[in-house]
């Protein structure tokens, strides 16, 4: 499959990292897989990093081998932001304003994520915020005209 000339910009809340791992047939699983085909660039900061990985480690359901094995590939094909900006939106629970640091940073076309409190932002900066199943959506699209 040849790469996408234009690849949207992405940042995944953790949830979507966790739900991909735990659910291998689930949609965050699906979006995670088409990571390595480069159909869109992940973004991530260091402390999303930082999260991602504390996170991972916290599910015993999760064998060792497989939180490696996604860590290194998101690791080797995401692309990191240095946010300069302090963003301050999400009051209820500020360790969410990170991802709509990098998003911003990044310059991301969309913030994919299963937090309510993110997705009743619905946009932030023109940064769309959508759920997974939306976001599979718009990549099997994708995929399907590179075909």
């Amino acid at each position: 499959m040849k790469r996408c000339a234009e690849r949207n910009r992405v940042v995944f809340d953790t949830n979507i990292v966790i739900s991909g791992l735990l659910n291998p047939a689930g949609v965050p699983s699906r979006i995670l897989q088409y990571l390595t085909l480069e159909i869109y660039e992940l973004l991530v900061s260091e402390e999303i990093l930082a999260e991602y990985q504390a996170t991972l480690n916290k599910f015993g359901k999760i064998r060792n081998r497989v939180r490696k094995g996604l860590l290194k590939k998101i690791h080797e094909y995401a692309t990191r932001v240095r946010p300069k900006e302090k963003i301050e939106v999400i009051k209820e629970d500020p360790a969410d304003n990170k991802f709509l640091e990098c998003a911003v940073a990044g310059k991301a076309s969309a913030l994919v994520s299963g937090d309510r409190d993110l997705l009743n932002l619905k946009e932030f900066r023109g940064i769309e915020i959508i759920k997974a199943a939306d976001y599979l959506k718009a990549l099997d699209s994708l995929v399907a005209k590179l075909r």
